[in-house]
């Protein structure tokens, strides 16, 4: 028993002895307070400890983080290093590392434009083989350090010749929170950082701080969203809101300053905390005769609503039904009853605290229409020759060569109204449609006739001097956009011949029946379009709003041009978005009024499987930066995101052009090579191979540039239906091999319609909804709802059970992807929670 003693102690004296000389090798690294850290300088090595306060989702690109002690901050940097990218909120750890500052071009490290950093000690600096870790987790889970209160003025200090660092360098690094701003720019914005993140600017919400220094007008403080962040794809705050984040900064080395340009960067959405705001102001529901709507607010509030019919300026609304609702409640609903069927009516809501705060916001919504909801999609370019899989190249189900015969034709269905909007009109491209505009006049029918003024318009001569017309005012008005609509609307007026004729194709030669080869006709051949042909009431006399806005309905409602008429920004918001056509959503966006790029974004963010996007030009970096961000870093569904693009050569190496970054962040765009064709489609087609995923068609006049967004006259469809978008990747798939001699083959081609079939339903629901399994008989399935970052919000299993209902109220207002695994099979579907 004593040798065990003995040998026990000689162990332990041995282990001590261990000890000492591996704290004697690294005595010349002390423990220091970040503060003390800081103030060592650059190339200095460190000792520190403290409390990670960032989480591994906040940057997928560097993947750094942040750590804190009482005394300071320090940003951590180290890409690809995995131990520190497994570090998260509330880790306390030990790093010894170097100092960094600035950019060293040996490449020994990257030091990050004026930011204090730990990086790893260089390799070629001598190594103490007993030498600790760079990074050493001491525990998880611990409380977050104080967050530090910074106003907009501390977070922009001159630094010229100072004689200390500004007051708010001290914060470096730290948790720090900003209260009642607005954001300077991108106001109706969705967050999209892309591959390198980007910053959005903030300022004061009631008295704005202006900065001046020596004649210089810097830039405002912002916050800063990162390649990975959640935050992508999600709507910006509206109104004011206070945010926690990092506090960083970003000065380009070499780059003469006045100002230090300091930057916040939030977790998630989770460190955003709205003013007073009422917000997701939207139609759940409806029928012929009624409309259900929903909004949230963040504070208890009563509300009013007040319901009339929508006029062309909706200011003028005379309201004919009101509803007060005295309960105070954040979640508000109403259902609006007593309706006409495909009728406009303006919604006002006017919601209020019980200390008096006050928010009106109104909208346009429409009711169902009684009509047939026939939507046919038509294209004009042929099939190429070529097999695929060892078969054919399949054509989209309508192909037209003489566009012009075919919308003549729907012309020639019109009774009593046509409106139409144009861009530009060929003599030589629609001889068949002003014939039959010419035919509808004589017999009675209403004809008017809006063009771009910028455009030769030679069809024009032909048509019946005694059809009223009208040229966008692009002089009077002193607009920098153009009318580029290329719309039809055939009797508005009817329940089931009112249509809807749009798409991407002028009312030119080229744009609709040129025939390759062609001898009459130089540099012969059909540029490749698409257009929509829809039978729906609603949706003909939200198109029949918008031109009567560009027309001009004067005070005696007379058809004649007016000087009431607006084009591009002079326009408002006065038309409904969301519609229901044959049990289709459809959501219509004119532009430059509703946001168009936004909402192309919000969409995009959607994808889980496959993107394919066919494009005249891709010159705006918001529609950029979506598509990176998908590519590279997108929302994480469990499988890679399948993109590819076309685009016209002329626009692929043009300087506002977006190809050449998009191809160098790995996007496969390719080029459309045709020197006798423009490729001018402008449509997207999202998860058209994921039957279960809500396939999407977003297409119009839209291209996908800063000007059709901001001061164009333009129109948008999104549609959501599976058949529809399976026709768009159809023409996709013909155009992609005539620009490639390859097959549009997909990284993960899925299609789970004929396997365990499952449906969830009511979609949208408040968080309690069903599924109904096709066949469960001694079967097991896994269901889980993940939001659009991926994680798993709610989890369960069912055996044998046709329909499952499923709690998860705790789900907050959004769209979330339900995962059912069975039989080795997994489906995701998308559902929305509407509250």
């Amino acid at each position: 028993m004593k040798k065990n003693y003995l040998k026990m102690f000689l162990v332990c004296i041995s282990l001590l002895l261990a000890t000492n000389t591996y704290v004697s090798a690294q005595v010349s690294i002390v423990l220091s307070t970040i503060k003390e850290a800081r103030t060592k300088g650059v190339d200095v090595k460190v000792r520190v400890r403290g409390v990670i306060t960032v989480t591994p989702t906040t940057d997928s690109r560097n993947q750094q983080r942040a750590l804190q002690d009482p005394t300071g901050g320090l940003n951590i940097f180290a890409p690809g290093f995995a131990p520190l990218q497994a570090l998260t909120k509330g880790d306390s750890v030990e790093i010894v590392g170097q100092v960094a500052k600035q950019t060293v071009t040996a490449g020994v490290f990257p030091g990050f434009n004026s930011l204090f950093q730990l990086i790893q000690i260089p390799a070629t600096s001598p190594i103490d083989p007993n030498a600790e870790p760079f990074i050493r987790v001491i525990s998880s889970g611990n409380p977050l350090p104080k967050i530090k209160l910074l106003t907009i003025a501390e977070l922009h200090q001159p630094v010229i010749a100072p004689a200390t660092e500004p007051f708010v360098e001290q914060f470096e690094s730290m948790l720090v929170r900003v209260e009642n701003v607005v954001l300077v720019n991108n106001t109706n914005a969705v967050f999209s950082a892309g591959t390198n993140g980007r910053s959005y600017y903030v300022n004061n919400d009631v008295n704005p701080v202006l900065f001046t220094f020596a004649g210089v007008n810097p830039n405002l403080p912002v916050f800063r969203i990162s390649p990975g962040n959640g935050m992508n794809g999600q709507e910006a705050p509206k109104g004011s809101f206070s945010f926690v984040g990092v506090l960083g900064q970003f000065k380009a080395p070499g780059v003469a300053s006045a100002y230090e340009s300091y930057q916040i960067t939030p977790n998630s959405f989770g460190d955003f905390e709205l003013g007073f705001a009422l917000s997701n102001f939207r139609q759940t529901s409806t029928t012929s005769t009624s409309l259900n709507l929903a909004w949230n607010n963040n504070i208890d509030s009563k509300t009013t609503i007040k319901v009339g019919l929508a006029p062309v300026d909706i200011a003028n609304t005379v309201y004919t039904q009101t509803i007060a609702q005295t309960n105070f409640t954040k979640d508000g609903n109403v259902a609006l009853t007593g309706l006409l069927p495909a009728t406009l009516y303006t919604v006002e809501i006017r919601t209020e605290t019980a200390t008096g705060k006050t928010i009106i916001i109104r909208d346009v919504f429409v009711t169902a229409s009684e009509s047939t909801g026939e939507i046919k999609v038509f294209f004009n370019s042929t099939t190429p020759t070529g097999t695929c899989n060892s078969t054919s190249i399949v054509s989209p189900t309508n192909l037209s060569t003489d566009m012009d015969g075919v919308i003549a034709s729907y012309i020639d269905k019109a009774l009593f109204t046509v409106e139409i909007a144009v861009y530009n009109s060929s003599s030589a491209g629609s001889p068949k449609i002003i014939a039959a505009l010419n035919s509808a006049k004589a017999r009675g029918v209403v004809v008017r006739y809006i063009y771009d003024s910028s455009n030769a318009n030679t069809a024009l001569p032909s048509l019946n001097i005694a059809i009223p017309r009208m040229a966008d005012r692009t002089g009077a008005t002193s607009r920098t956009g153009i009318m580029h609509n290329k719309f039809v609307v055939i009797d508005a007026g009817t329940r089931l011949n009112s249509w809807v004729v749009t798409g991407s194709g002028n009312h030119t030669d080229n744009s609709l029946n040129r025939v390759a080869g062609s001898p009459s006709i130089a540099n012969a051949g059909t540029d490749p379009n698409n257009f929509l042909f829809i039978q729906d009431q609603a949706l003909a006399r939200a198109y029949t709003q918008e031109f009567n806005e560009m027309w001009g309905i004067g005070p005696d409602a007379s058809n004649l041009p007016q000087s009431a008429s607006k084009f591009g920004a002079n326009k408002t918001k006065n038309t409904p978005t969301s519609f229901v056509i044959n049990q289709k959503v459809v959501d219509l966006h004119f532009s430059p009024t509703d946001a168009v790029s936004t909402n192309i974004r919000k969409n995009l963010y959607t994808t889980n499987n496959d993107l394919r996007f066919s494009l005249l030009l891709i010159t705006d970096t918001n529609l950029g930066n979506a598509i990176d961000s998908l590519q590279n870093t997108g929302i994480k569904t469990g499988s890679a995101i399948d993109v590819k693009g076309i685009v016209d050569e002329e626009w692929v190496s043009a300087a506002t052009g977006l190809v050449p970054s998009l191809r160098a962040r790995g996007v496969n765009v390719q080029t459309y090579l045709n020197a006798d064709k423009i490729f001018h489609h402008k449509y997207a087609v999202i998860d058209a191979k994921r039957n279960d995923s809500d396939p999407i068609v977003i297409t119009g006049s839209h291209n996908w540039s800063n000007g059709a967004d901001t001061s164009n006259d333009e129109n948008t469809l999104v549609i959501h239906d599976g058949t529809i978008a399976r026709d768009y990747l159809t023409e996709f798939g013909s155009r992609w091999f005539e620009a490639t001699g390859l097959c549009d083959a997909y990284l993960t081609a899925i299609d789970n319609t004929k396997t365990e079939s499952a449906v969830a339903y009511p979609n949208p629901n408040n968080g309690k909804f069903s599924i109904r399994f096709e066949e469960m008989v001694g079967k097991t399935a896994t269901i889980s709802v993940r939001n659009l970052n991926g994680q798993t919000m709610f989890s369960s299993k069912t055996t044998g059970e046709a329909i499952t209902e499923l709690d998860a109220q705790n789900l907050a207002t959004g769209m979330y992807l339900l995962e059912i695994e069975l039989n080795g099979v997994r489906t995701i579907k998308k559902i929305i929670v509407n509250k």
